[in-house]
């Protein structure tokens, strides 16, 4: 299969259009490519990369193809660098642009509508030269809709979603590449549930209506990306952006969740939708590398560069107090709204970062959700909407393959706030995870043991961590760090005191599970 591109757009009428682009931005953008110069890449999960991470030194290829794949994870002392839509641009990309505007949002899924139309508004202010928008339609057909309703119903809600989401993308003038709207059977019954399937027939029509919207309208190109999932899912053969996949080997671009892209699979959907612009004659061959093994490499460094851009400033500190000192004046005059903006503001704050903000050992974070959460409990409904928007936005992240080890830590700090049964939803999720996927890795593994005590009333240590072989370490850690601050603190600090009898109880809980494990091995062979 070959993925073949449709315009309306001859490499005359391209021509013409790059030209009074060019115009148009050479003053914005100075030197940079003139539709490629000022990149904006706009839509949900997979643009905002969600469990996708690169380990240095470790080609695309080399990853197997006998089973859907996981994120790439680092298998020496290097941690694995997260990528997104953005990064995989620039590696891609070799004509002069300027770091590209990220706006992709795990969080799409919960109210399509709303975080499209915000997306769509910020990058409209942000002038860009061209927007890339591969999954931008694929909440508004797959949200997550009542089965209770007529089908009738459920249908027209789809498809309206799809039309104001189009409308949206019509505040720009510049050129647009928009994918349409792909099957992902391999995530049904995981992250895709019975509530979010639209049916053949309404993905159908949307992506229609998707092919009727860029036919009437100049600088809108279609993005196949439904016959890429398609061989995806059949095991077949593909050629896509000139790189040809054959049977089975199209699995190393999806994610083992069945949803979300791999870094190879950004790249070769940022290589695609380069072409559609290359084939409208708005840029050349020649400014985009066409080398896997490069762009892999290119990748890395952007991800780097990405990395240590996102990494907390002096000035973090000082900006996330400002915004709690603003809770703080909300909560002493009971003004529930303000506490909410207050709040909303400071975890998108935290969000923002790829790490603590305060030192990796620093615990101040989860100490202020932590009394956030006390709170909300006595009573501001409009906090603890947010705290559980929050929550529900980092949740597809979060579960994904390899998460940003960051906003993992920060979705279960929110779920211990929230109420038991959305507690309990965390663990289960955590526990199926656990089941489908075998043993928890590095950091995630110490993340949820800090986590499991309060998460579904302690049940998530023996279900996230059955074997003793895999509790037994942090267990040991745990004690061992708890008697580290007894001794620091003094012997009269109750609170160092009560955290390390908790440690040691289950240390010796887990000693005494193994010691009966080794028992009954004995039993069994001595019987034999």
């Amino acid at each position: 299969m070959t993925i073949r591109h449709h315009s309306r757009c001859t490499p005359w009428r391209g021509r013409v259009i790059a030209a009074v682009s060019a115009m148009s931005v050479l003053v914005m953008v100075g030197c940079s490519h003139p539709v490629l110069g000022r990149p904006a890449l706009l839509g949900a999960s997979v643009t905002a990369g969600a469990g996708a991470a690169v380990s240095p030194g470790v080609p695309f290829d080399s990853v197997p193809t006998d089973q859907p794949v996981r994120g790439e994870r680092s298998t020496g002392a290097t941690p694995p660098l997260a990528v997104d839509a953005a990064v995989a641009f620039s590696a891609v990309v070799t004509a002069p642009h300027e770091t590209p505007l990220g706006l992709g949002n795990g969080g799409v899924f919960l109210d399509s509508d709303m975080a499209l139309r915000d997306q769509a508004k910020a990058a409209a202010a942000w002038r860009p030269s061209v927007v890339i928008a591969v999954d931008w339609l694929f909440w508004p057909v797959h949200q997550a809709i009542s089965l209770e309703l007529p089908a009738e119903e459920r249908a027209a809600r789809r498809l309206a979603s799809v039309d104001a989401a189009l409308a949206d993308l019509d505040a720009f003038s510049c050129p647009i590449v928009i994918g349409d709207v792909p099957e992902m059977r391999r995530a049904v019954g995981g992250l895709l549930r019975t509530e979010h399937d639209p049916g053949a027939a309404v993905r159908a029509q949307a992506n229609e209506r998707l092919a009727a919207w860029a036919s009437a309208r100049p600088n809108r190109f279609v993005l196949a990306v439904s016959a890429l999932a398609d061989a995806v899912n059949r095991g077949a053969p593909i050629e896509v952006a000139g790189f040809a996949y054959g049977p089975g080997d199209a699995l190393r671009l999806v994610q083992r969740d069945g949803l979300h892209a791999t870094p190879e699979g950004l790249a070769v959907l940022m290589a695609a939708a380069f072409d559609r612009l290359c084939v409208a004659g708005l840029v050349t061959t020649e400014e985009r590398r066409h080398s896997l093994h490069e762009i892999a490499a290119a990748m890395e460094r952007e991800a780097d560069s990405a990395s240590r851009r996102a990494r907390p400033g002096l000035l973090a500190g000082a900006s996330l107090s400002a915004l709690w000192d603003r809770y703080s004046t909300g909560l002493a005059a009971r003004d529930d709204a303000g506490m909410a903006v207050a709040l909303d503001q400071a975890l998108d704050r935290l969000e923002s970062f790829d790490r603590n903000p305060l030192g990796d050992n620093d615990r101040w974070v989860a100490v202020a959700i932590s009394l956030t959460g006390l709170d909300v409990a006595l009573g501001a409904p409009l906090t603890a909407a947010v705290l559980e928007r929050h929550w529900r936005r980092l949740s597809s992240d979060a579960l994904a393959d390899v998460p940003q080890p960051w906003r993992f830590d920060l979705w279960l700090m929110y779920a211990e706030q929230l109420p038991e049964p959305l507690q309990q939803n965390t663990a289960d999720s955590l526990a199926s995870r656990r089941d489908a996927r075998g043993p928890f890795s590095e950091p995630y593994a110490s993340i949820i043991w800090d986590a499991a005590r309060t998460l579904g009333d302690g049940r998530t240590l023996a279900r996230c961590f059955p074997e003793i072989d895999e509790a037994y370490p942090f267990a040991r850690r745990k004690a061992l760090a708890s008697l580290e601050r007894v001794n620091k603190a003094g012997r009269d600090n109750p609170l160092s005191v009560t955290m390390l009898r908790l440690a040691v109880a289950d240390l010796c809980d887990i000693l005494a599970s193994r010691a009966l494990k080794l028992v009954s091995r004995s039993s069994s062979n001595s019987a034999g």
